[in-house]
């Protein structure tokens, strides 16, 4: 068994080769917390609250790692603001609420309601063949501009009656108070529901049940208009059949513009495959996506209603077994479809995105979009001008980044598949200067 000393030393080791690499860990939290408390270590090892400095082109970010408020793996969820607090969807449908208080430390509390996520019927009647973790919430928002506050959450459904799956956006109704403080759990009601139900696929190159090709992204346009992003499952018409991409009759790989007074649907845009990432600016307009390429050519869309995007006639990934996508005519184009405005060749791992609005935290990163990714383990500053990409700058943060908000006190708020919740604003302590290139 290593000493606690040499374990030190080993951390020291670490801690100089992320320097070199252009971030900082710090020993202290931003609000001075004391030595026993920086050094609470949760059931894994890990720090319950570390910071880091990470530098950027433009900002020394000042990044507090929150653990052990929740079951560690997650792969999936979401967070959203409501108020001056947010709410917290773990994968499995559990829901909590966490703030920071005066003192900048961060409080998190479980709520007493859940997502109606089913996945005990899901794995009695699937058994050990498939990866249940797939079977999961996949996204939250929170519609707080009426008295009746709304909380949207995506997520699969098994319907046992015909032994197959569809995914659902649920929606519950409730006060403040019943929301954050009632020991009733509320009453959830499905607003949409994919068509057609997927059976357990056998048979097919791909995995029988592709849950994390789920998307399941939610943005609001307005009042009463919901936009919701549909991953195709794997049913690409390669790894399993039949394609459903370019069906307009289906919806998956497809988005979904919801009425949510009514429930009706229509398709927004198709020719998508995994739409991990949603953001609408409502000054500009503008709406943009983020999607999974098979083995590389991750996008970024800008999403234009009726659009067709491709999927899966034309990517610029391939195949993992080849080097080339089999569908496609032309294996180093986009033709005949809808460009995507960057592509990421080798892929990143998108997950969502957002867009910085104006604030005092990063007045220069102003309508910058923010590209989290999973595989990368980074968020990507994506600066688009005349309708390109001018630039995109990697920013590290050495673990899998599953959802993000810009706060309105102006921080971004980050959700990780480990369970993290990382709280990320500017650092006082300036950017040291490199050498000038030889």
């Amino acid at each position: 068994m290593k000493s606690p000393m040499r374990i030190r030393a080993m951390k020291t080791c670490l801690s100089l080769l992320r320097i070199a690499a252009g971030t900082i860990l710090l020993a202290v939290s931003s609000h001075a917390m004391s030595d026993e408390a920086s050094e609470a270590t949760d059931d894994d090892g890990r720090l319950l609250v570390e910071n880091k400095l990470i530098r950027t082109a433009m900002y020394t970010l000042d990044a507090t790692y929150y653990r052990g408020n929740v079951y560690r793996w997650q792969y999936g969820g979401g967070i959203a603001a409501i108020g001056d607090r947010y709410v917290l969807a773990t994968r499995e449908g559990l829901l909590y609420q966490f703030w920071w208080d005066d003192a900048n430390d961060l409080r998190v509390e479980a709520l007493v309601h859940r997502v109606p996520l089913n996945p005990d019927e899901f794995a009695a009647a699937v058994g050990d063949d498939v990866n249940q973790m797939w079977f999961r919430v996949a996204d939250v928002i929170v519609d707080d501009s009426t008295d009746e506050i709304r909380v949207y959450a995506t997520h699969h459904y098994w319907r046992a009656s015909d032994s197959c799956f569809v995914m659902r956006v649920s929606v519950l109704g409730a006060t403040s108070e019943d929301l954050m403080n009632s020991q009733t759990p509320g009453a959830w009601r499905t607003l949409y529901e994919t068509s057609p139900c997927i059976p357990i696929a056998k048979g097919n190159r791909g995995n029988p049940f592709s849950g994390n090709l789920v998307g399941g992204r939610l943005v609001l346009l307005d009042a009463n208009k919901l936009l919701l992003t549909v991953g195709d499952h794997g049913l690409d018409g390669y790894a399993n059949s039949p394609a459903m991409s370019q069906n307009v009759d289906t919806s998956y790989g497809k988005t979904i513009l919801i009425d949510t007074d009514t429930g009706t649907a229509q398709v927004f845009t198709l020719g998508h495959r995994v739409p991990n990432g949603l953001y609408a600016d409502r000054e500009t307009g503008d709406m943009w996506l983020t999607e999974n390429g098979p083995r590389g050519g991750d996008e970024l869309n800008h999403l234009e209603r009726g659009a067709n995007y491709g999927w899966p006639d034309v990517t610029y990934g391939t195949a993992y077994e080849m080097d080339h996508w089999p569908l496609t005519e032309h294996p180093d184009e986009h033709t005949g479809y809808r460009e995507p405005t960057f592509a990421w060749v080798p892929s990143i791992g998108v997950s969502n995105l957002i867009g910085v609005s104006e604030g005092t935290v990063f007045p220069r990163w102003k309508g910058d979009l923010l590209v989290s990714s999973m595989r990368d383990e980074s968020i990507w500053r994506v600066r688009v001008r005349n309708e390109r990409v001018a630039y995109a700058e990697r920013i590290p943060f050495e673990t899998r980044i599953r959802d993000l908000l810009q706060a309105r006190d102006g921080r971004i708020v980050i959700w990780t598949d480990e369970g993290e919740l990382i709280s990320v604003g500017r650092s006082a302590a300036p950017t040291q200067a490199q050498p000038a290139s030889e």
